[in-house]
C-alpha cells in the first residue's frame, strides 16, 4: 500500500455510489473530534470513503495536541497529518487500522476508534476519537 502524506489543507470530494459492506455510502464523508483531556482537542478527524464504501482514500487526523504531557515527561503540540491512501485502506469487518489510526464503525453511519501517538510522536499514549457522516 502505497502512503502519501501531505500536510496542507486537503479538499475532499467524492462521488456518491451504491453501498459498501455494513450498509456504507460509496463517497462517503466522516467527521469527528477526539476526546478532550489536558492537551488534547477536540482536533479534528475526517476522512473518505472510495466509491464502494469499502476503504478510506484520504483522511485528516490532527488531534489538537497543545502542550500535551506525554508519559516519556515530553510536551507535544502541534502536529497532525493529511493524508491521500492508494488504493485505499480496506475496511475489514467494519474495522481499519493503518499507521497507529483504527477505527471500528458502529453503522452505516457512525464510527469510533483509536491514534496511537507512539508511530507518529514516540509517545507510548492512545487517544479516542469518534465520527459520523452528515
Amino acid at each position: 500500500m502505497r502512503r502519501a502524506a501531505v500536510v496542507v489543507a486537503l479538499v475532499m470530494t467524492a462521488a456518491a455510489c451504491g453501498g459498501g459492506s455494513g450498509g456504507r455510502e460509496g463517497g462517503a464523508s466522516f467527521s469527528g473530534t477526539f476526546d478532550v483531556e489536558p492537551g488534547v482537542g477536540p482536533g479534528e478527524v475526517s476522512f473518505v470513503l472510495d466509491e464502494t464504501g469499502d476503504r478510506i482514500v484520504s483522511a485528516v487526523i490532527d488531534p489538537g495536541l497543545d502542550g500535551f504531557a506525554c508519559p516519556t515527561g515530553v510536551r507535544i503540540s502541534g502536529g497532525g497529518v493529511t493524508s491521500t491512501y492508494t488504493p485505499g485502506v480496506e475496511i475489514e469487518g467494519d474495522s481499519f487500522e493503518t499507521f497507529g489510526w483504527s477505527g471500528t464503525f458502529d453503522s452505516a453511519t457512525e464510527v469510533h476508534g483509536e491514534y496511537d501517538l507512539q508511530p507518529a510522536y514516540d509517545c507510548p499514549y492512545t487517544l479516542t476519537w469518534s465520527a459520523s457522516t452528515g
